[in-house]
């Protein structure tokens, strides 16, 4: 077999979907924890601020495309011009950002050209800040966005918005358009390191009102491995005013952290004020409760070329899957993996898998695999061929 590119399209379709949510309670003591915002009005994650109480100061905080919401991956439409999202400067560490403790979560103030686009945007962000989310630093929940029902012990997101504004808040007065990156996170044994510098800035800010510069880190280390599987739908920023039409980007794929860097997080303090006293707490469960009344549309990122690369392979092919699908009846099929076997006198083998679609009619006809031979320098080799199953296994001699 001479050295070249194998390509495939597997057919299917698709259905429009919608993201919804499921309540969730919360197991908080009762706080007075409250934070200024622009126009000296205060908000809170519980007590007489929170966040039920929130649209008696802040009206938008009422809308219909409120987040944060629990995204359920069964109703997402696969979306063909959701494609890879690029990052341009990510990979230049930041050397000036700083990190501030404000009495409600913890701040990353970001330093530096970071911009965002592609992917479905409609334009280029540049990213401002970055904020977490936890809860009680177990592993029963604490981010804001949920994924098919299931809620993680942490939350990073990152808020970027269009436009030349010295900083987020300014973007928002001056009407910018507005984009948000949620990373979800789950445990693991193992330390994640390249969120040390954000560990050790979270220990550095222990303590409430305390602002300090963060050691260098690089942006492009902080995001999930896999970029290219993402959620996307219009919301709003999770805190007042509840700014709405935020292009949510939410992965997929969670980031790993160990439990001991997890505790940095509810390592820090904030100040209580009561009616008679000012006390010292440990800052924890500060998230917005979903919002039971998003009924806006879903999206999934669509993947069209993937490279799986055979090492060790006697013809060092490498096979280059292209996911291609129509809108009419359900959604693509998912997982597509692609196996050359070598076989004997009768020659070479693909063998090509896929999961069946989450969204289906009442039944599928069949699929439908195109591939062809392409050189390494990208010319066609030979004819593309269409091959049709029936069912959901078939075995096609070529």
């Amino acid at each position: 077999m001479p050295r070249a590119v194998l390509w495939l399209f597997l057919g299917a379709c698709l259905l429009a979907g919608y993201a919804w949510t499921w309540p969730r309670e919360r197991n908080n003591r009762e706080r007075n924890r409250s934070r200024s915002s622009s126009g000296g009005q205060t908000w809170a994650y519980t007590g007489s601020h929170g966040p039920l109480l929130w649209p008696k100061i802040f009206p938008e905080c009422d809308g219909p495309g409120q987040s944060p919401v629990n995204i359920l991956s069964a109703a997402a439409t696969s979306q063909p011009t959701f494609g890879p999202l690029r990052f341009r400067g990510w990979t230049t560490a930041s050397r000036d950002s700083r990190i501030h403790n404000d009495g409600t979560t913890v701040n990353v103030h970001l330093s530096g050209d970071y911009f965002l686009s592609d992917g479905g945007l409609d334009e280029q962000y540049r990213a401002s800040w970055m904020t977490f989310h936890w809860g009680e630093c177990n592993a029963t929940g604490g981010s804001e966005h949920w994924i098919d029902h299931r809620g993680f012990p942490l939350e990073m997101q990152i808020y970027a918005h269009s436009g030349d504004f010295s900083t987020f808040e300014a973007a928002v007065k001056g009407g910018a358009k507005l984009a948000a990156l949620s990373i979800m996170f789950e445990l693991s044994k193992q330390k994640n390191r390249a969120y040390n510098p954000i560990v050790e800035g979270m220990r550095m800010v222990s303590q409430p009102e305390v602002d300090k510069l963060l050691p260098p880190f690089r942006p492009s280390d902080l995001l999930p491995a896999k970029l290219s599987d993402y959620f996307r739908y219009s919301g709003s920023l999770t805190v007042p005013p509840c700014t709405s039409d935020v292009a949510w980007t939410v992965f997929a794929e969670p980031v790993t952290i160990s439990m001991q860097q997890l505790r940095a997080f509810c390592g820090v303090m904030i100040m209580e004020r009561t009616d008679s006293a000012i006390m010292l707490d440990y800052l924890q469960n500060n998230y917005r409760p979903l919002q039971p009344h998003y009924r806006g549309p879903l999206y999934r990122s669509f993947t069209p070329k993937a490279t799986v690369n055979f090492a060790g392979n006697p013809t060092s092919a490498a096979l280059t899957l292209r996911l291609h699908h129509s809108r009419d009846c359900s959604s693509e099929p998912r997982i597509m993996e692609v196996k050359l076997l070598n076989g004997s006198d009768s020659g070479s083998f693909i063998l090509v898998t896929w999961e069946r679609p989450l969204t289906v009619p009442d039944h599928i006809l069949g699929y439908s695999v195109v591939f062809g031979l392409l050189e390494l320098g990208g010319s066609q080799a030979a004819a593309a061929r269409n091959l049709t199953t029936d069912d959901e296994q078939d075995m096609v001699r070529t």
